[in-house]
Formats: structure tokens, C-alpha cells, sequence
């Protein structure tokens, strides 16, 4: 298949979630950086609401939505496959069960911790107060897949659109905690063990320290703006914000 041409930010999590699938499925692609600062009028004909990630496939279509493009990529695109079979071997996660998990329970995992730890506004970190207890809740989930499932994945023993859907964002909420967390909050990882484990057995993947986003820079724009976005492409070159992803 040809190349898709994969229009992003270098720290949006959703836009890292197609990054994600895209390495995972071997794609090859073009990436197009989007400076959401400053959005090139060019962009509003790709996607006319400015967002990232937008994914044009070979012909010309457009896709956007982060999950649908994945979702997409996985049906349409040889390789591995993202999703379970019907009945997985081992007490897996079976494929009604993974799409569930895609199509509801993964942005409420989202939503809770951007409440939480991030905010509840349109931008991270501005919003109502944090509401810890909804992300306590979702995170005890995902223990409790992972106990199911016996791990070391979402969906059992190998890797799925479950993960990639929230591995991103549970990424940026660990910087977040680092700031705002006290005691044995101040970590995912502090209280959840599973959790824990599957981050960093995700985090080792190439894929993921492809997509990595620079720790230091989210820090410092949770500390000084409230936010984990930096937009200022004057002062941060793209290396900086991602020093991990390449042209190719």
C-alpha cells in the first residue's frame, strides 16, 4: 500500500495514538506537523475543525477522530492484527470485548484523568477542581483487566488497539501526578502495580520511545502554564518537543 500522509502534533495524545498504530502495523507514512498555535489555513481544508490527528489513506480520503483512524488502519492495513480473535486462548480478552473497550470505556478513562489531573477545561490544566476519585476508580479497572487478563496486556498476552488507545494519556497524566501528586499518589505506578508494569512493558516498545514525548519539556509547561502542550514553535524546535520521531 502506498504511504498515508499523517498530519500531527508532536504532543497531542491523540494524535499519538494513530503514531502508535501506524508503527505497530509497519505503515509507511509521511508526517506532517501542525503548529496548533498558529493553525496554517491550509489545515481547515484537511480537517475544517483544526484538529489533529487527520490521516489521508492512498486515493485521497481523509479520516479524523484518533480511535475511527485506528480502527481503520487495523482493518484495512496487512500485518498484525490489533484486535483479538472471537475467543482468545488463555482467558484473553475476546473481540466484542476489546471493541468495547475502544469504542466506550477508553475515553472515559481519558475523561476522568484529565478531570483529575488535568483539568476539566478545553485546554490541560485549566478546569474544575481535580476529581481524583473518578481516575482512582478507572485506574482500579484497569488492575483488575490486567488481573483477569493475566497481562501482560489489556487484552491478555499480546499487544492491542486497547493499549494504544490509552497508554498515551496515562503517559502524560504520570508527568502531571509529578507535579500535582503527594505521598504515594505522586505516580501511576505508585499505587497500581499492574498498571504499573504494563506501562513500563509498553514504554519499552519501539513504537512508544518512537512516540515519546520529552519529559522535561511537559514538566516544565505543567509547571509554569498549567498545561502539558507546548505550541511555541519559535522557541521549541520540533526535535525538542519530540526528539524521538524522524522524517523518514
Amino acid at each position: 500500500m502506498s504511504r498515508f500522509k499523517f498530519y500531527t502534533h508532536t504532543l497531542c495524545p491523540y494524535a499519538a495514538r494513530v503514531g502508535l498504530t501506524l508503527r505497530e502495523k509497519g505503515c509507511a507514512f509521511e508526517m506532517v506537523h501542525v503548529d496548533l498555535s498558529n493553525k496554517p489555513p491550509w489545515f481547515r481544508q484537511v480537517n475544517p475543525r483544526g484538529l489533529v490527528p487527520a490521516l489521508e489513506v492512498p486515493g485521497g480520503t481523509i479520516l479524523v477522530e484518533s480511535l475511527a483512524i485506528c480502527k481503520w488502519v487495523d482493518e484495512n492495513v496487512g500485518g498484525v492484527d490489533l484486535m483479538p480473535a472471537e475467543e482468545e486462548p488463555g482467558g484473553g480478552m475476546r473481540r466484542q470485548e476489546a471493541l468495547d473497550f475502544v469504542d466506550n470505556v477508553a475515553d472515559r478513562i481519558v475523561s476522568s484523568g484529565l478531570a483529575a489531573v488535568a483539568g476539566s477545561g478545553r485546554s490541560w490544566g485549566i478546569g474544575a477542581k481535580p476529581e481524583v476519585s473518578r481516575m482512582e476508580e478507572d485506574l482500579g479497572r484497569l488492575e483488575r483487566m490486567l488481573s483477569a487478563t493475566k497481562g501482560p496486556f489489556l487484552a491478555g498476552s499480546f499487544l492491542t488497539l486497547c493499549d494504544l488507545a490509552v497508554f498515551p494519556f496515562l503517559e502524560r497524566f504520570d508527568v502531571a501526578l509529578k507535579v500535582n501528586g503527594s505521598g504515594e499518589r505522586d505516580s501511576i505506578r505508585g499505587v497500581n502495580e499492574r498498571v504499573g508494569q504494563w506501562m513500563d512493558e509498553m514504554a519499552k516498545r519501539p513504537s512508544c520511545v518512537w512516540a515519546a514525548a520529552n519529559e522535561s519539556l511537559l514538566l516544565e509547561a505543567y509547571r509554569e502554564h498549567g498545561c502539558l502542550d507546548f505550541f511555541d514553535y519559535t522557541t521549541y524546535e520540533e526535535s525538542d518537543l519530540h526528539p524521538h520521531w524522524q522524517r523518514d
